[in-house]
């Protein structure tokens, strides 16, 4: 997916806390748009179902984000002395990892490597068993390591991550907190689910509808007995639904084969509605169409999943996601912009 990854799952499990950062109707395709106060102490704190009292304690950390469009990156610092280097911030993956030097000199995505020669605390607990791959066919190998991690002011000791050594915009993360002034309403709580194991290892809810409101009219391109387990992944750059969906979709936006919009999309009003139990996400279309300078052509928002239904970046720019591990829920509202 990414040449290096923070992973949220891990580290927030290290952490013991909160992460807090989300009948069909014709279509009627729109084919050519242009026409128509307190520094925190600690990390460590006691879980509770009671969620929204979170807001009013003071023992969070908040760190920046920034928005590549195509990923989160989050300033980090590993070992000791402290390493300077950015992560891609990926809420699907399953381990934290950084480059090598010698890897980081073979991949353009590299921002930042980690010299473990440099280390005093760092600790090497398996040569050449760390390895992951993702969906876009990329795959780094390297070694299991334990280290210092540090990120917005504070230090975890010794986490146990991966250090690769061969390579096959702003926004904030909260930890331990919520702030309330980032999104409209109330967070609508709902559960993790399990996977196909009945094991809850990843940011699974479940999704009902998805729609189009442009000009007033609305277009549903799921039935009315649809549910399906939507993944929160913040190490995808799209939203990935499945094939029969899409392509209603690629046919509705004007697509082509190559996943490209005509780049007045961007600046066309109306929204996608993403229906969750008791919370709708309204997704505007300028998340849809993704500009690329050098091409000078605009990328769909959406992507061919398959069967897969992955809520990648340009979902989760209009969603205020809460993420509680303790009770295995999720939390979700509509994003405010200060």
């Amino acid at each position: 997916m990414y040449s290096f990854n923070f992973c949220i799952s891990i580290f927030l499990t290290t952490l013991s806390l909160r992460l807090f950062s989300l009948a069909p109707v014709q279509a009627i395709p729109i084919n050519n748009i242009a026409e128509r106060d307190r520094e925190a102490r600690t990390l460590r704190m006691p879980i509770r179902r009671q969620f929204f009292s979170i807001s009013k304690r003071s023992n969070v950390l908040s760190s920046i984000l920034k928005n590549q469009e195509w990923q989160y990156l989050i300033d980090v610092k590993v070992g000791t002395p402290p390493q300077s280097l950015s992560l891609a911030l990926d809420t699907g993956s399953s381990d934290t990892w950084v480059f090598s030097p010698e890897a980081c000199v073979n991949d353009a995505k590299c921002a930042g490597s980690f010299d473990p020669a440099e280390s005093s605390t760092l600790v090497e607990l398996s040569a050449g068993s760390f390895a992951i791959s993702y969906n876009d066919k990329s795959h780094v190998e390297g070694d299991f390591i334990t280290d210092d991690l540090g990120v917005g002011g504070t230090t975890i000791s010794s986490l146990t991550m991966g250090l690769v050594r061969t390579d096959a915009l702003t926004g904030t993360i909260l930890f331990g907190g919520y702030d309330t002034r980032m999104f409209q309403g109330h967070l609508t709580v709902m559960p993790t689910l399990p996977n196909t194991n009945g094991v809850i290892s990843t940011f699974l809810v479940s999704l009902f509808s998805l729609s189009a409101i442009y000009n007033g009219k609305t277009t549903t391109f799921t039935a009315s007995t649809f549910s399906g387990a939507a993944l929160l992944d913040s190490g995808t750059a799209l939203t990935w639904v499945p094939s029969a969906i899409y392509a209603e979709l690629a046919n509705y936006f004007g697509a082509d084969s190559d996943g490209l919009v005509d780049c007045s999309l961007g600046q066309t009003k109306g929204h996608v509605s993403f229906e969750f139990a008791g919370v709708v996400i309204q997704v505007p279309f300028s998340e849809l169409s993704l500009y690329d300078s050098t091409t000078h052509t605009c990328s769909f928002g959406f992507y061919d999943g398959g069967t897969l239904l992955i809520l990648g970046d340009t979902f989760l720019r209009s969603a205020y996601v809460y993420y509680d591990l303790g009770n295995n829920q999720i939390g979700l509202a509509q994003t405010v912009y200060e």
